[in-house]
């Protein structure tokens, strides 16, 4: 092939890798996950809307919402209606009164709270950071070189960007499944009383995470209407991760396309073997069980 156009595709590989890990920075700047907090919830019944009593119980929930804003949090009051006609045909109606708080985090702010994912987050940084190294690292001097005329540190260098690009795409999803399970699964075994070890800690890194301490000693209250969803700028950093494998395979094998055929014969093959001896598995973990733990449908064991 010939070296002008080899110097060529290498700059254009290195451009990518050096714009996806720009785009990743960028990407974890956005709001990566979206919240909703209840965290005051009031039910009055027999209550019809105008009526002296919804004036009274309107007033102390806007009350309660003042308190919470003098704190620092950003709330809204809303209500909803509920109307059935009772045994008797009376026409009753229940409001609900909630005190809601929206509010979204980025992907940095994981750094510095302490959650299990935060080390994953640490660890797919570190991964981007020193993929870059070594693809610039790796090409310093010998971006024109076929692969042939490659001396041994390039070669290494640049396979080395390859597989912490790949190290980091694997911790991405990782990374989300992590914070579902500790947003939703966890806060539901803590709030239910099902598990109570760790559970001062674990309130107090969501206050602190999500209210900025605001919600003061009973932090439980506050989360018990927690709803949450991740965003689309969180799942982007998904193909620029793999946009850096493309460009360090063109960088370290000079084509793309025979490599990552290759590749996915082998994730098949890992999947099909996963898929094969998963039940295997299973069985082996159950059989050194009690029978507690067998049908502990929590797996907290």
């Amino acid at each position: 092939m010939d070296s002008s156009l080899i110097l060529k595709k290498n700059r254009t590989a290195l451009a990518l890798i050096i714009l996806a890990a720009i785009l990743i920075l960028l990407l974890l700047s956005l709001p990566a996950y979206r919240f909703d907090a209840g965290i005051y919830t009031k039910k009055s019944s027999n209550t019809f809307v105008g009526d002296e009593k919804y004036n009274t119980v309107l007033a102390e929930v806007n009350a309660i919402a003042d308190d919470y804003r003098q704190k620092g949090m950003d709330v809204t009051v809303s209500e909803t209606v509920t109307e059935r006609t009772n045994s008797k045909g009376e026409v009753t109606s229940l409001i609900t009164f909630t005190v809601n708080q929206e509010f979204s985090r980025n992907g940095w702010s994981f750094l510095t709270v302490g959650f299990p994912s935060s080390v994953l987050l640490m660890l797919l940084l570190a991964c981007v950071f020193l993929s870059l190294a070594c693809a610039v690292t790796g090409t310093f001097g010998s971006l024109g070189d076929t692969l042939r005329e490659m001396d041994t540190r390039s070669l290494i260098l640049r396979s080395a960007a390859i597989w912490f690009a790949v190290i980091a795409l694997i911790l991405l999803p990782v990374f989300i499944m992590m914070n579902t399970v500790y947003f939703s699964r966890k806060l539901t075994l803590y709030s239910s009383g099902i598990l109570t070890e760790g559970a001062e800690l674990y309130y107090q890194k969501m206050n602190l995470f999500l209210f900025n301490g605001a919600a003061g000693e009973d932090p439980a209250s506050a989360l018990k209407g927690l709803t949450f969803h991740s965003t689309a700028a969180i799942w982007l950093v998904l193909p620029c991760l793999f946009t850096m494998i493309l460009a360090g395979i063109q960088l370290r094998h000079g084509s793309v396309t025979q490599s990552l055929m290759r590749s996915l014969l082998y994730i098949f093959v890992a999947i099909v073997c996963v898929v094969t001896l998963y039940p295997y598995y299973v069985m082996l973990v159950t059989a050194f069980r009690s029978n507690a733990e067998t049908n502990d449908m929590y797996f907290l064991h």
